[in-house]
């Protein structure tokens, strides 16, 4: 009788093994790993950290990829990035897409606000529609209001580095764009939830 216990519990212990195996890639479990940067489900509390919970699968899948083969430039993300598979990325890139996204709790200088509005229509409405608050699955760009501005002046002002890996299309967009433009842009996005 012992025998026979132990087998099937052996058998039963194999049975949940073997499954957690075939098919088993967690996005929440990999998607937990990122949560001391990147917040629990993609929800930032850093001003430097952005929020990606709720941005498209395709745009957190293709950067993932690009930090890994570095093709797009990063301080720890190309690092962390070459730890992943495809599978392993494209599970966690659908785990924070299912994400509700979590606006950042900064406040928003109204005038400088009002002055980004017009920026944000002449330089990037064209892909960053309804002021940047869009998120559509494909190759659409990602979400814009609501997100920090710390992480958002750290990725515009390398926007234009020749020496810095960008998937940004438009890389030269802010050539002409004044310190005081970005600011005020970035205000702008601060001011949309």
């Amino acid at each position: 009788m012992r025998l026979h216990i132990a087998g099937v519990a052996l058998a039963i212990g194999l049975t949940f093994s073997a499954g957690s195996q075939a098919g088993g890639i967690s996005g929440s479990n990999i998607g937990n790993t990122c949560a001391g940067c990147h917040g629990v489900n993609g929800a930032s509390a850093g001003t430097t950290m952005p929020v990606i919970g709720g941005l498209s699968k395709s745009y957190i899948e293709t950067t993932m990829k690009k930090y890994r083969d570095g093709t797009r430039g990063a301080t720890v993300m190309g690092r962390i990035a070459k730890g992943y598979n495809d599978a392993q990325i494209a599970a966690m890139s659908e785990f924070f897409a299912k994400q509700q996204w979590v606006s950042s709790s900064e406040k928003a200088d109204a005038n400088l606000a009002k002055l980004g509005s017009a920026i944000h229509a002449k330089r990037c409405d064209v892909c960053h529609e309804k002021d940047g608050s869009v998120v559509v699955e494909g190759d659409a760009p990602p979400r814009l209001a609501g997100q920090w501005t710390g992480y958002l002046q750290m990725y515009l002002n390398d926007v234009n580095n020749p020496g810095w890996a960008s998937n940004h299309p438009k890389k030269q967009i802010f050539a002409t764009t004044t310190k005081e433009d970005i600011d005020a842009l970035l205000q702008f996005y601060a001011s949309k939830k």
